[in-house]
């Protein structure tokens, strides 16, 4: 069976014993470890004919399968020397309301989310990027507002680009009331925020929050250049995009679900962690630390904090092993391992940060650590800078071992794991 049968939602009857047939689940062969094998990870279901189904607190046999076969559909004689077997007991956890069959951590029945799910935000579709992210000339400081900047369509992320923008390029001047920051993915590692990527876009402040412009409006205000740059890209938007936006437009797209203007300036202090991936990267981020005002895009949750000192606390909760295992076991999942993270992470029963609670104080102190440390990592010689996100952020957890194995002892009691 496809290994998602142990932890989809769709087959949360089979998972829970509420289905109507008549067997019985007896164990499970996890064959995730194996390969090659098939284009989808892979499990054995046992199950034995009977009346009774069993319960959700019942645990079942499992046998972990690891193995690299010398090929595909080969006899069993040519493959027997190539596995490891290890024996174990799943039962059914939980993470929020879902449920799945695991040997790892989890609740024994469901639980209620973490305060802070709600508090957590997904950012701004700033897409196609193409048309948004830039490289800007002689920007070494805090942009002046009435400067003209000369910008040109960023290299980098263009590459990173699918048709039928990948061939688009754009170059120009702009005022630099409309140069912004915004961090992506590859920007977030554990505990620490690279160099965010300038944007360009059609936002204006007011009152402590940030409001779409208009081509006509950017042009009746004076500002002439950023007008140009918004024609060629409401011109380049209504020529290639797909039938999937409709008559979607340009402002329309990148202000999906309000994921850029409920970007408040006024929030300084944030969180972020990342939506995709195997592991959880979290970081704090000071946005009056940056030169440019930050957003954050939509590969990427937000969270807000008045108080830096939770912030850390928030932070090395979310890096910890103990919530990372947690989370695993609901984490679709490829041929390349989990893929997404999402709100699943606010699942886990985190707890609000008080300052009157030591085992608080000392993770939050502990993230402010860790925080520090991580900055003179990416600073060292040594940090692959040019490596791949997965060798970045690995060098990271590498350097802070110590730390973070200190912060997942106070997380395990936080959480009540041990």
């Amino acid at each position: 069976m496809p290994r998602s049968i142990l932890t989809a939602d769709q087959h949360q009857n089979l998972i829970q014993r509420k289905y109507d047939a008549n067997f019985r689940l007896t164990g499970y062969w996890d064959l995730w470890d194996v390969a090659p094998l098939f284009n989808v990870p892979s499990c054995v279901l046992f199950a034995e004919q009977s009346l009774r189904h069993g319960t959700a607190k019942e645990s079942i046999p499992v046998e972990i399968w690891q193995g690299h076969l010398p090929g595909r559909d080969l006899p069993w004689d040519k493959v027997a020397d190539s596995f490891s077997i290890t024996k174990a007991k799943a039962r059914v956890i939980w993470l929020g309301k879902h449920s799945a069959m695991s040997i790892g951590l989890g609740s024994k029945s469901a639980t209620s989310p973490s305060p802070y799910a709600k508090a957590f935000k997904n950012g701004a579709t700033i897409y196609p990027r193409n048309l948004y992210f830039v490289s800007v000339d002689d920007l070494d400081s805090k942009p002046d507002p009435d400067r003209l900047y000369s910008v040109k369509t960023d290299e980098e992320n263009a590459l990173d680009s699918k048709p039928p923008y990948k061939e688009v390029r754009l170059s120009g001047n702009i005022e630099g009331r409309f140069l912004f920051s915004s961090a992506i993915s590859r920007h977030v590692l554990p505990f620490v925020l690279l160099k965010p990527s300038s944007v360009v876009l059609p936002l204006e402040e007011s009152n402590g929050s940030y409001y779409t412009m208009t081509t006509h409006e950017i042009r009746r205000k004076g500002y002439r250049e950023f007008a140009k740059w918004m024609e060629q890209v409401e011109k380049i938007w209504n020529e290639k995009r797909g039938a999937k936006s409709g008559r979607q437009s340009v402002i329309q797209r990148i202000d999906y679900q309000r994921g850029l203007t409920a970007q408040s300036p006024r929030h300084r202090h944030l969180v972020l962690y990342n939506a995709a991936g195997t592991n959880v990267s979290a970081t704090y981020c000071d946005r009056k630390a940056l030169n440019l005002s930050l957003l954050v895009e939509h590969k990427l949750y937000w969270a807000a904090f008045h108080n830096p000192a939770e912030a850390y606390y928030v932070t090395a909760v979310l890096n910890s092993t103990s919530v990372n295992e947690i989370i695993k076991p609901f984490q679709s999942t490829g041929l390349l391992g989990e893929r997404d993270i999402e709100k699943k992470l606010l699942d886990v029963p985190i707890p609000m940060f008080n300052s009157e609670i030591s085992l608080h104080r000392k993770l939050s102190e502990l993230g402010y650590d860790a925080h520090r440390q991580a900055q003179i990592v990416i600073s060292d010689q040594n940090f692959p800078a040019d490596g791949s996100l997965a060798r970045q952020r690995a060098c990271v957890r590498t350097a802070l071992g110590e730390t973070m194995a200190e912060i997942d002892a106070l997380v395990r009691k936080l959480l009540i794991l041990d």
